[in-house]
């Protein structure tokens, strides 16, 4: 495969700050919403066991489910763009760092997570790539275990939400069913969205120590020339021996 060329590095770490800042939001929203279902399937129960529940507290339990729902939708929509943002550059700069283990244009770094069923394996190869590239020479496991965890968790928080709508609303028993599982997947959003702050943090970090290494292996001529893209003269290339 003919690697893709270079192009100018670009810093990662202001769509990065924000990035982590969403993430946080983004999980505390879920939190929420996480409550508010778990209120509502104990409240549905109530109902079931005979004992005594109010029209109010029904609606109440309705409306926190609505609300929190918004919530994490509003908290969703930002994360996800900035998400992209910072994706897109990453890897981007993985190129113009002249990493070998960059396999795929950088565009793939948004598409892949529009493909159906390439979305399941092509984003977390992506990321699999940005570790590697920025991986000690040494280093026999380029791409770390939190990754693996981090790609998992997402992938059973959106199973877990296809199970909690399929249970429906026909009867208050799969009312609270359902509650219950969309529970689940928060949870596992929640722990997935922490371990993005970590991967988001660890990856910025490491791309901007390679960017400093190669500016201090550039010769004068080469930092004379905004426009030069030198790799530094360590590059390597990590095993791809990945997923």
């Amino acid at each position: 495969m003919q690697r893709p060329p270079a192009s100018p590095y670009k810093n990662p770490r202001r769509p990065a700050t924000l990035l982590q800042v969403l993430l946080g939001l983004t999980a505390a929203a879920l939190a929420l919403q996480c409550w508010a279902s778990l209120h509502r399937a104990a409240v549905v129960d109530g109902i079931i066991d005979g004992r005594i529940v109010t029209l109010q507290q029904a609606d109440q339990a309705d409306r926190y489910v609505l609300a929190t729902a918004g919530l994490s939708l509003a908290a969703l929509l930002p994360t996800s763009v900035v998400w992209l943002v910072w994706f897109h550059r990453s890897y981007r700069n993985a190129q113009a760092l002249g990493a070998h283990s960059v396999r795929y244009s950088s565009r793939w770094a948004v598409g892949s997570w529009f493909v159906p069923i390439l979305n399941l394996v092509r984003p977390k190869q992506i990321a699999g790539d940005l570790f590697a590239a920025t991986a000690s020479p040494n280093d026999r496991r380029p791409v770390p275990m939190i990754l693996h965890v981090w790609w998992t968790l997402l992938l059973v928080s959106a199973g877990v939400a296809r199970a909690a709508s399929a249970s429906g609303v026909r009867d208050a028993r799969r009312m609270a069913t359902g509650d219950r599982w969309a529970a689940v997947g928060d949870v596992a959003m929640i722990a997935a969205g922490v371990l993005a702050i970590l991967l988001v943090r660890e990856l910025t970090a490491r791309q901007i120590a390679r960017r400093a290494d190669e500016l201090v292996d550039r010769t004068p001529a080469d930092l004379a020339d905004p426009h030069t893209v030198v790799g530094p003269p360590h590059v390597h290339a990590a095993p791809l021996l990945r997923i």
